[in-house]
Parts: structure tokens; C-alpha cells; sequence
């Protein structure tokens, strides 16, 4: 699943409570470890913005590194 799959899905959960703008990965490394995170930016239905990050993947135990 891609990025614009994962905003629209984010945007249909949402419903009327709110719109993602930007969803986007990035990879980072925390204690030795590469990890992928998923970050969702948008605003809420009264305007308000907010962020939204996945918790940390470990692609190590995917063999992925």
C-alpha cells in the first residue's frame, strides 16, 4: 500500500471528523535500529490541524536491512 492509498483510507476513516492532507514515510534509526515511520497531517472539521504518527516499525525483523 502506497502513501496515497494509506491518506485516502486515513480520510475515509475520518469521515466528517476531518481531512489528511500529507501522509508521508520516513525512516529513522533508534537504538541501532532502522525503523519506518508513518506521519498524517491534516485538519480536523471545526479547522484545528493535526498530526498523527504510526508507531515505529522495526524493518529489521522484516529483513528489510
Amino acid at each position: 500500500m502506497g502513501m496515497q492509498q494509506i491518506r485516502e483510507a486515513f480520510n475515509k476513516a475520518l469521515g466528517d471528523a476531518g481531512s489528511c492532507i500529507k501522509a508521508y514515510l520516513d525512516y529513522s534509526r533508534i537504538d541501532g535500529k532502522q525503523v519506518q515511520i508513518i506521519t498524517l497531517t491534516g485538519n480536523w472539521a471545526d479547522g484545528e490541524e493535526f498530526t498523527a504518527q504510526t508507531p515505529t516499525h522495526d524493518m529489521s525483523s522484516d529483513g528489510q536491512v
